[in-house]
């Protein structure tokens, strides 16, 4: 299988899925997502049910450096490097 293009630089330091979404954080410290964004579990600034077909850079992030990414039926987790914890999707 070949890589989506957004991430063939990237390695990959940790990756989790959940029911339709998956979510991998990088060794550079961004977070890339993609799924279907059911209550906002892949991104909550895209529309509801929307899909997102290739991984996306998750903006909301992109000044925080992540560590490890976890993944629930629709919503996600991230854990960034200084010990914060970012949640997303249904409560």
């Amino acid at each position: 299988a070949k890589v989506a293009s957004r991430l063939e630089s990237k390695s990959i330091l940790a990756i989790a899925t959940g029911q339709n979404h998956s979510v991998c954080a990088t060794a550079q410290g961004t977070t890339y997502v993609v799924g279907t964004n059911l209550h906002g579990c892949v991104d909550p600034n895209l529309a509801e049910g929307s899909n997102c077909y290739r991984p996306q850079l998750f903006e909301s992030l992109s000044s925080v450096r992540v560590v490890q990414v976890s993944c629930g039926y629709d919503h996600t987790a991230a854990l960034s490097s200084n010990g914060s914890v970012w949640t997303w999707g249904s409560n």
